[in-house]
């Protein structure tokens, strides 16, 4: 008789910590925070230290857990929201930032009480555009590594397959995100004068990762006061996703990025599945995850698509009969307008990050049927103007431009100086 697959689970690893113990990694992660914190004669205090596998839920809003705040040693987490099994991306929190949580230094608290949210170690909002939902190649994987899951038929299925494979891998070869915690009575010297430097340095961090409320009420006002000159009408949906296409274009929220590197999943773990088990043999094993245009030089492409957004805001379609590239048609009508409104009113100063982004980025609308709507351009070409996608094409593979991610896509192209 077949033994009964046990699938693998991913692990965790908590323990107070001295400051002598965690000492070296921060200063690795975060040398600036590491001197603050020495002048602090730290040793009468602790740390939680954690160490999690790749899709570990740290922290959920439906345990009834305050939000914690911590800084990240290596690797990296995730705040989602899942609404119908849909990861969308809040925060990422890489290596060496840092996050506040639930305490007196900020008043985010009131926000985090409900079930939707959830802290992850690793993204879960990642997937493959390639099509791998092939019933007996599936079967393949599941035999191989002794699991049973369901094969993933839509793109967000797919973040459970991942990972089962993250976690089928020996313990001391898993993929594990290191986070520091700062315990409760880090947060208890509000008056005293040699504590101001900490403090003041954690609410300095914590405004550059949190740009959206700075941002997102200025695209409203400008679609609004567009609407009210020159007497056009937008959808709500219109709104919402233009708001984000250029809340992306500023690096507020992040896009979708091809991953090339394991910091927010064991991406390497992942393809070599899909290429050696499963037999993935004509697309190439592309890895899209949440990231941001100014993550890494290399990186000058960001992507947005209308029918699987990465951000948490979403709203329905206003017409839902209305065909995917009908509704990217007026989509893009309506994102011209607000660019050439951009242009030229001066409701902006020149310098303004809103205005500037006009001039440094590109935005190119793809679609893979574009013979009705000829502005698009086919969704085949994308890797004719991103560098980092064409390199996956070398060994012969082809670009998955049918998957209904680029089924209506945006590229927001960085324009070098």
């Amino acid at each position: 008789m077949k033994a009964k697959a046990i699938n693998p689970i991913p692990t965790s690893e908590i323990k107070v910590v001295k400051w002598h113990e965690v000492r070296e990694k921060l200063i690795r992660a975060n040398p600036v925070l590491a001197k603050i914190i020495d002048r602090l004669s730290p040793e009468n205090l602790t740390f939680t230290y954690g160490k999690y596998s790749y899709g570990a839920d740290i922290a959920s809003g439906a345990e009834g857990h305050k939000f914690p705040s911590f800084l990240v040693l290596e690797k990296s987490c995730e705040v989602y929201f899942e609404y119908h099994d849909r990861p969308m991306t809040y925060k990422l929190i890489k290596e060496g930032q840092i996050n506040l949580g639930d305490s007196n230094l900020n008043n985010e608290g009131l926000n985090w009480q409900h079930s939707l949210w959830r802290l992850s170690a690793g993204s879960q909002n990642v997937f493959m555009p390639a099509k791998i939902s092939d019933y007996d190649k599936h079967k393949k994987l599941q035999d191989h590594f002794h699991f049973e899951v369901n094969r993933p038929l839509r793109l967000e299925d797919q973040r459970h397959i991942f990972k089962l494979l993250a976690n089928s891998a020996s313990e001391d070869e898993r993929w594990k995100c290191e986070l520091l915690f700062f315990n409760e009575e880090w947060f208890s010297h509000f008056h005293d004068p040699s504590w101001q430097f900490f403090y003041n340095y954690l609410l300095l961090e914590d405004s550059k990762h949190n740009l959206l409320t700075k941002h997102s009420y200025l695209c409203g006002l400008l679609m609004s006061i567009l609407q009210e000159e020159k007497s056009i009408k937008f959808s709500a949906s219109q709104i919402e996703q233009i708001a984000q296409l250029l809340l992306i274009a500023q690096n507020a929220i992040p896009g979708y990025i091809p991953l090339t590197n394991e910091m927010i999943m064991p991406v390497k773990t992942i393809q070599e599945s899909y290429i050696n088990i499963y037999k993935l043999e004509n697309y190439a094993p592309i890895i899209l995850g949440p990231g941001f245009l100014d993550d890494n030089p290399l990186f000058e492409n960001a992507y947005f698509s209308l029918g699987y957004r990465c951000y948490y805001n979403f709203s329905p379609p206003d017409n839902k009969t209305a065909s995917a590239a009908k509704e990217f048609f007026y989509f893009r009508w309506a994102f011209e307008k607000l660019i050439d409104f951009l242009k030229n009113k001066n409701y902006l100063a020149q310098e303004h990050p809103l205005r500037k982004l006009v001039i440094k980025n590109h935005f190119n609308f793809y679609h893979p049927g574009s013979e009705i709507y000829q502005d698009f351009e086919t969704s085949e070409n994308i890797p004719l103007n991103d560098k980092v996608l064409a390199d996956t094409l070398k060994g012969g593979f082809k670009f998955p431009y049918k998957s209904n991610f680029f089924n209506g896509c945006v590229q927001i192209k960085r324009i070098k100086a």
